[in-house]
């Protein structure tokens, strides 16, 4: 199987027949994420616990978004940041099946010692977080430097997955600013 990131360059290069089925499966893919995203906004904060996605956090902030929970509501720019990072995720993913990829196992529930999370998806039986980042934060994805410099604990979130899925994991990114997108594999080990 060609490399993902040469196989999603080509189809945006060269273009790509897609089935009305599935631009319309896409289309609705596209609409419910987006009336999910805004519709929880209506609905009353969960209470907090612990989950993959903050398992890379330090134990001081845990104990205070447990105990304090946010500060205050996300400012509108930084709702449409996160649906905007929706967007392009389900886009990279649409983009690797129609290359030719096995997608499989979309937003399944993992859990390890009754911590739970949802990955984003297996892409040819690797378990991968699909990430948008700014150009800066992006280079980390692309040179292989989050190993080392991971401040949001992305590597450990994975491990996690990967762990409770018994796959390798990788790292999936774009670079929002750009169009730049980068694989990083991250073994099981």
């Amino acid at each position: 199987m060609p490399d993902l990131v040469e196989s999603i360059y080509k189809v945006l290069s060269e273009g790509k027949q897609i089935s009305d089925a599935e631009a319309t499966e896409f289309g609705t893919e596209i609409a419910t994420l987006i009336k999910d995203r805004l519709e929880e906004r209506t609905k009353p904060a969960r209470a907090f616990t612990i989950r993959m996605s903050n398992i890379g956090k330090g134990a001081r902030q845990l104990w205070y978004d447990k105990r304090y929970g946010k500060d205050e509501d996300l400012p509108p720019h930084t709702i449409f940041k996160f649906i905007y990072g929706d967007l392009i995720e389900s886009l990279l993913l649409f983009l690797a099946r129609v290359s030719g990829h096995s997608v499989s196992s979309r937003q399944a529930e993992v859990a390890i010692g009754g911590i739970k999370g949802h990955i984003d998806a297996d892409i040819d039986g690797v378990t991968v977080d699909v990430k948008s980042a700014s150009t800066f934060s992006f280079k980390k994805f692309a040179n292989g430097s989050l190993k080392e410099d991971d401040p949001f604990g992305y590597i450990e979130q994975l491990a996690g997955y990967s762990l409770a899925r018994g796959t390798d994991g990788a790292f999936l990114a774009a670079d929002k600013q750009n169009g730049h997108i980068a694989y990083l594999p991250i073994p099981k080990e």
